[in-house]
């Protein structure tokens, strides 16, 4: 048992000294993002809410402030809620590129639907960004929303995009 011990100690410092060279040489080049400042998607996910699902799917526009910092701007559309009716979401979040083409972003959004009063809400977000030939992006990301006088979300999916 003590030998599995040191054995997994030893490669948890090597995988975690690789981690590190790996970060240094990402720092050492220039990413998509930071030479094609706008990036327009569109996402296909699911929003779960207490115990129901529902497809969603979203338009969204990305603009590079001054890397790593951007801005986001999203619609989103849910054809039909756990209510059965549909809603509309609109978002403004601030991205922060992390290492290894992960982000985070947050922001606030305006919820409103027919039959359904109108809430604020606040979004926090994180995905990874695959760059793939032609300046095409696959991103698949997970969305928690918290939503005023209404149940919070967790929104998860994929968007597909060009960088331009």
């Amino acid at each position: 048992m003590k030998g599995m011990t040191l054995f997994f100690k030893k490669w948890i410092g090597v995988l975690g000294w690789c981690y590190l060279m790996q970060s240094m040489a990402y720092a050492a080049y220039s990413l998509p993002r930071e030479e094609e400042n706008h990036f327009v998607s569109f996402f296909l996910g699911d929003t779960f809410v207490v115990n129901a699902h529902a497809f969603t799917y979203a338009l969204e526009y990305y603009r590079t402030l001054v890397y790593p910092f951007g801005v986001s701007f999203e619609y989103e559309n849910v054809p039909h809620n756990k209510e059965g009716i549909t809603e509309n979401e609109q978002f403004t979040l601030l991205l922060v590129h992390l290492p290894n083409q992960t982000y985070i972003a947050a922001g606030p959004g305006f919820k409103w639907s027919s039959g359904a009063p109108s809430a604020w809400l606040g979004r926090l977000s994180t995905g990874y960004i695959f760059s793939l030939p032609h300046a095409i992006e696959v991103i698949p990301n997970i969305n928690f929303d918290w939503v005023t006088r209404q149940h919070n979300e967790i929104v998860f999916g994929v968007s597909m995009g060009k960088r331009f």
